[in-house]
C-alpha cells in the first residue's frame, strides 16, 4: 500500500546490504543533479555485481520499460537472452501490475526503488530463492529520464538452473533527502511504498 506521509525514515526498513554498495555508487554519481547521466555509470565499480546487472530503457507511448543490456547472471535467472526483453517477462504475471508502478515512480519521481521478491523456479519443484533489486534511474543526452540501473543480489552460493520468474514481498523508495536536508544514509531505514503480505512465498 501506499505510504502515508507522515511517516518518518526511522519507522521504515533498511536497504538489504548487497545493494547499499551500487546505491552508494549511484547516489555518488548525481552530484548535485536529481539523476545522473547514463554515461556517468562505471561498469568498473560495480565488481562482481556486473554480472546480475542490466540498464533499462523506457519509450514508447505506453512507457515500456525493456533491457537494453544485461549481465549473463540475469539472461540465466530469466532462462532467456534478456537484451531486449521488457522487464516484465522476469516477475510472474500477477505481478505485473504492481511493477508498472514501481516503475513509473522510479522514473517519474527520480527516486530509486528497492524490491524484496523471491525467486520461483518454473515448472515443477525447486524452492524459492530470496532475490533484492534496485532500480536507479538515469538521464539520456538530453536530460530526460528514459534510462534505469538495475542491479540484483541473490545469497552467496544461491543459484538455480531453471528459468525463474520472481514475487514481489517488499518494495519501497528512497527518500531524496533526510530530515536534515541532506542525502539520507543508504545503510539507514528509508521510505516504504509497498507491502504486499506474502513474506512466504511458496516453494
Amino acid at each position: 500500500m501506499d505510504t502515508d506521509p507522515t511517516v518518518t525514515a526511522r519507522d521504515l526498513p533498511p536497504v538489504p546490504p548487497g545493494l547499499a554498495p551500487v546505491l552508494r555508487h549511484w547516489r555518488g554519481l548525481c552530484r548535485g543533479r536529481p539523476v545522473p547521466e547514463r554515461t556517468d555509470l562505471d561498469p568498473g565499480a560495480l565488481g562482481p555485481g556486473l554480472a546480475m546487472a542490466a540498464i533499462l530503457e523506457r519509450s514508447g507511448e505506453q512507457g515500456q520499460v525493456r533491457f537494453r543490456l544485461a549481465g549473463p547472471g540475469l539472461s540465466a535467472l530469466m532462462g532467456l537472452e534478456a537484451r531486449g526483453m521488457p522487464l516484465r517477462s522476469l516477475f510472474a504475471p500477477a505481478e505485473r501490475a504492481r511493477l508498472k508502478m514501481l516503475t513509473e515512480r522510479a522514473f517519474s519521481d527520480a527516486r530509486p526503488v528497492v524490491i524484496r521478491a523471491a525467486a520461483l523456479p518454473q515448472g515443477e519443484g525447486g524452492a524459492a530463492m530470496p532475490v533484492d533489486l534496485a532500480l536507479m534511474p538515469l538521464a539520456d543526452r538530453s536530460g530526460a529520464i528514459t534510462r534505469a540501473l538495475l542491479s540484483c543480489h541473490r545469497p552467496a552460493g544461491r543459484q538455480t538452473s531453471a528459468a525463474c520468474r520472481l514475487v514481489i514481498r517488499e518494495a519501497w523508495s528512497l527518500p531524496l533527502t533526510g530530515g536534515d536536508g541532506r542525502p539520507p544514509d543508504i545503510d539507514g531505514p528509508q521510505l516504504r511504498v509497498i507491502r504486499c503480505g506474502r513474506d512466504h512465498p511458496p516453494a
